[in-house]
């Protein structure tokens, strides 16, 4: 299957005063065109429900929908995919569940971790964390930018293309740097969701990443 990886996603966050519903609605009317629902404190019924909401939501605007974690609730929910951490499903047991038309992401922290899914049929690997964040318990150390960097320049020395998407405390003025260094996209959740205005700020990190890819289209020959 060949489906375009968006340069940014949005990841939804537990939010008592912004529900998941919410964040996804906000999401859609700002233009973003991947959302995924990672949800940590509801019940499994209530997620579900959640993720068929949104589903509704995210079909009509045309966007993307990623469940994080859950593959049952990716298949029930209609969802265009799941995106699997380390201790979740394997990702071949997830693509006998989902069928070969799903999107599965796989969250990585290291060259090796990333070189395990080298034979993988999975569509994209999350890179991090870049930088400390709240939103994930038991983080794993710290990459920043000079770790993600040498993380792709391994990548390209063995000749390996699957697409990178950063993630971990990342801000708007980490957009430029880390699409520089060759990242094939962002993953955003508090910068967005906690932000005093998020569609704003959704609009604001497009544009930043418009103007990147407009950039570098003068520069190329």
């Amino acid at each position: 299957m060949h489906r375009s990886i968006a340069t940014l996603q949005y990841l939804t966050m537990d939010l008592p005063s912004f529900p998941h519903v919410k964040q996804v609605q906000m999401a859609c009317e700002a233009g973003l065109p991947w959302i995924q629902l990672r949800m940590k404190l509801p019940p499994y019924e209530e997620q579900l429900q959640i993720a068929v909401d949104a589903r509704k939501i995210t079909d009509d605007y045309g966007c993307i929908l990623i469940v994080n974690d859950h593959v049952t609730i990716a298949r029930d929910a209609g969802a265009d995919g799941v995106h699997l951490g380390r201790n979740d499903m394997h990702w071949e047991t997830a693509r006998r569940v989902l069928g070969n038309d799903a999107l599965i992401g796989v969250s990585t922290h290291s060259w090796m971790e990333l070189d395990s899914y080298r034979n993988a049929r999975v569509q994209y690997a999350g890179l991090g964390p870049f930088r400390f964040t709240r939103t994930k318990e038991k983080l794993d150390a710290v990459l920043a930018l000079e770790g993600i960097k040498e993380v792709i320049a391994q990548k390209r020395m063995d000749d390996f293309d699957l697409p990178l998407i950063a993630i971990g405390g990342i801000e708007l003025r980490d957009v430029q740097g880390l699409l520089n260094v060759g990242v094939s996209g962002i993953a955003v959740s508090s910068a967005i969701s906690r932000s005093s205005n998020p569609m704003e700020t959704a609009q604001v990190f497009l544009q930043q990443i418009r103007i990147f890819k407009e950039e570098k289209e003068i520069i190329q020959p």
